[in-house]
């Protein structure tokens, strides 16, 4: 356990968790053969097992997934990456779009980002024009910088503060209880 006097402060978001909503795409084109069955994955960049995956939606080339999902391994800062699928036969699913949103993007706001990401790598229409989809996502509760990820259990100090005034070296120490003598 932690002591109950430190010399940082913590924060948490006791309560909530960081969530990823992915909830909807437009944009996609048909093929002569056939309509896309997508799904979408959501992952921590840089970090092993941190994907999650919306359900398949068959034939549709604006899913609505709704898909809300829990990211415990996320961290002040991190990037996330998203991937729209088409589910192939045997395994072989191709990428329809992707799109990164930043981890500054996802703290302009207190509360998390809202709104469309526009899908790259997405493709030609039959004609060779650019296929133009776009992503639409939540992420809501992100940690806050210098605190305690309640789901992480993990914690890294706040930046220093800038003072003018001499440090008490009267103080007592904040983890051992005792007189600072210097």
């Amino acid at each position: 356990p932690l002591p109950d006097s430190m010399p940082f402060a913590l924060e948490s978001n006791v309560g909530k968790r960081f969530t990823v909503e992915m909830i909807s795409a437009r944009g996609f084109v048909t093929s002569l053969t056939s309509t896309p069955s997508p799904f979408c994955t959501c992952e921590i960049m840089n970090k092993q097992h941190s994907r999650v995956k919306t359900q398949t939606l068959r034939n549709t080339t604006t899913p609505g997934w709704q898909h809300t999902a829990f990211l415990a391994a996320y961290e002040y800062g991190d990037n996330l990456e998203f991937t729209v699928w088409d589910e192939g036969n045997l395994m072989n699913d191709s990428v329809l779009g992707r799109a990164v949103l930043t981890g500054s993007q996802i703290y302009l706001s207190p509360n998390g980002y809202e709104g469309e990401l526009m899908l790259t790598d997405t493709g030609t229409t039959r004609n060779g024009a650019p296929v133009s989809a776009w992503l639409k996502v939540k992420v809501s509760n992100p940690p806050k910088q210098g605190g305690l990820s309640k789901a992480t259990a993990t914690w890294r100090p706040p930046p220093p503060v800038q003072t003018s005034e001499a440090p008490d070296i009267t103080a007592k120490s904040p983890v051992l209880g005792t007189a600072i003598e210097v």
